[in-house]
Order: C-alpha cells, then structure tokens, then sequence
C-alpha cells in the first residue's frame, strides 16, 4: 500500500495540497482531497481519492455514494 506522502503527491499532481483519510469502503481506503487555503472553489461532483493495493486513483462521485457514506447530513 502506498504510504501517506505517495498519496500526498498523488494529490498534489491533481492541484490539491493535502488529503484526509475519510474510512474504508469496499476494501478500498477514500480520503478526501483538500486546498490548504479558504478560498471557495467550485470543483463540480465531489471528489475523493481511492487507494487500493499498490494503485492510486481520483473518483469523481457523480452518483454522490460516497459522500452519503461519508457524510450523511
């Protein structure tokens, strides 16, 4: 599994600046890419970061499944 600077980076590469690690969700660990700034972006569908294994990849949450898991209110 990738360690928390490979996610980093990973995040980095795709303009975010940190990551948060949200939980588990089928078998995969989801963090939640994040600015280090408190400027308003509008990104469109909710974003997060899956680590899988060895693999790295950004899911954008059009289906809004895993925000509901991760953020019920």
């Amino acid at each position: 599994m990738p360690d928390l600077n490979e996610i980093k980076a990973f995040a980095e590469k795709q303009g975010f600046t940190d990551v948060k690690e949200l939980g588990q969700y089928d078998g995969t660990t989801v963090y939640l890419p994040v600015f280090a700034d408190s400027k308003v972006r509008k990104v469109g569908y909710p974003q997060y970061i899956l680590v899988s294994g060895e693999h790295i990849s950004l899911r954008i949450d059009s289906s809004f499944e895993l925000t509901d898991k991760f953020f019920p209110d």
